[in-house]
């Protein structure tokens, strides 16, 4: 078989679906924890990618049966948009909490992050955010709630290390009955740190 240009563009991009489409795939799975707006947005581009990957394998090997075939197609692809925007439409219809309940992020929820600068392990409680388990009753403790973005929540480093916790221990060392609860939500700002806080201070208060 004679190599051409084409051939060559096409085996190219079917390595390329097949190597970085899963290793992207995996990391839309944890960005759930980071922001459902990015992770849909991510998903979008993926499903994009993928898409013209197809497209250009097809249009390669079959060129005959492409040209044939484009209704077909275009009906698969409208037919992803679709689902796409059907599953948007029933995100704003049924908002995620109530499907998980969960004060910031699903309840019992556990990702594992492994790069070249960092590795550790984020686990949610019964309540919903990255620390260790909490009564709803304060009892006689003195609590503080952290509200933040990744430094609060300790991106990069394993809960014990993150500044809530190590105030906390600083806090205990000194004497003092304090609990403080790490309530930190990568990717957000002020508008979410007030969201947070209305629901947060009647929960433990």
């Amino acid at each position: 078989m004679r190599l051409s240009f084409p051939r060559v563009v096409g085996t190219a991009l079917v390595l390329g679906l097949l190597v970085c489409v899963p290793a992207l795939y995996r990391y839309s799975n944890d960005l759930p924890l980071v922001s459902d707006k990015i992770r849909h947005a991510y998903l979008v581009a993926c499903i994009g990618y993928t898409t013209a990957l197809l497209a250009c394998a097809c249009w390669t090997v079959w060129p005959d049966r492409w040209a044939a075939g484009r209704r077909s197609f275009t009906a698969v692809l409208a037919t992803i948009f679709i689902l796409y925007g059907a599953d948007a439409v029933c995100g704003r219809i049924w908002p995620s909490d109530v499907w998980h309940k969960g004060l910031i992020f699903p309840p019992h929820s556990d990702a594992h992050y492994d790069t070249l600068e960092f590795s550790f392990d984020a686990r949610v409680n019964s309540l919903g955010f990255r620390d260790r388990e909490f009564d709803v009753a304060r009892g006689k403790s003195l609590r503080i709630l952290a509200v933040g973005d990744s430094t609060t929540y300790g991106w990069g480093v394993n809960i014990e290390q993150a500044w809530p916790k190590i105030l906390e221990q600083r806090l205990r060392g000194a004497g003092l009955d304090v609990e403080v609860l790490d309530l930190g939500q990568p990717g957000t700002g002020p508008p979410q740190y007030a969201d947070l806080i209305e629901k947060a201070v009647p929960l433990f208060h």
